[in-house]
């Protein structure tokens, strides 16, 4: 930013449509200030051959290598 200070996050427009996309920095691991308060409530493993995987390259034109 103008003033050196990192912005929290930033919000803009999907080319999609359906309102906006968010983006946010967790950054207190990166002022050495200790953890980011995110907890992992699950994980799952997503093949590259998964259907929602493959509709979401096809809309964007995107391959999973």
């Amino acid at each position: 930013m103008d003033n050196g200070d990192f912005a929290a996050g930033v919000r803009a427009h999907s080319k999609y449509g359906g309102g906006a996309c968010w983006a946010y920095w967790l950054r207190r691991r990166d002022d050495n200030l200790g953890a980011d308060p995110v907890e992992i409530l699950g994980e799952a493993e997503i093949l590259s051959t998964d259907p929602d995987l493959q509709y979401v390259l096809a809309l964007y034109g995107l391959e999973c290598r």
